[in-house]
């Protein structure tokens, strides 16, 4: 983690309330996120909403997120997200590794995936900020 005497941290730590604040708004009403964050037609995709539900519960359980406020939306996120894991452990609707591109429809057209190590991963991390 960054240390706390960091000269950089509160810059760096503006910039995750920052994104924390657009992620709470732009969760869909299920409590993933979408392949676009911000384009309501696109599906749900699990690495996302695992990477930032573990950012979410990282940032209640360390203080540095009002548990009031991002509480709800980490929880909303988990128990969505546990509905896309199978019985054996494969996690569904992970996009496949995606690069920078500067084109929607790219995006649009990336393949979703069952059993993807990183959309794995971002499940193990949630699991493991809400252990802690």
């Amino acid at each position: 983690s960054l240390p706390e005497g960091n000269p950089d941290r509160p810059r760096i730590m503006e910039g995750y309330r920052k994104m924390m604040a657009k992620l709470k708004d732009t969760q869909a009403e299920s409590g993933m996120w979408l392949q676009l964050v911000d384009d309501p037609k696109t599906w749900p995709e699990t690495s996302c909403t695992g990477m930032f539900t573990f950012a979410l519960v990282t940032g209640v359980k360390q203080g540095w997120l009002d548990p009031a406020v991002y509480g709800p939306v980490a929880r909303n996120a988990w128990i969505a997200l546990a509905g896309f894991v199978h019985g054996n452990g494969d996690v569904c609707e992970v996009c496949v590794g995606t690069n920078k591109e500067n084109s929607r429809e790219y995006y649009l057209k990336r393949p979703r995936i069952l059993g993807d190590m990183h959309g794995q991963a971002a499940v193990l991390w949630s699991a493991t900020a809400l252990s802690r």
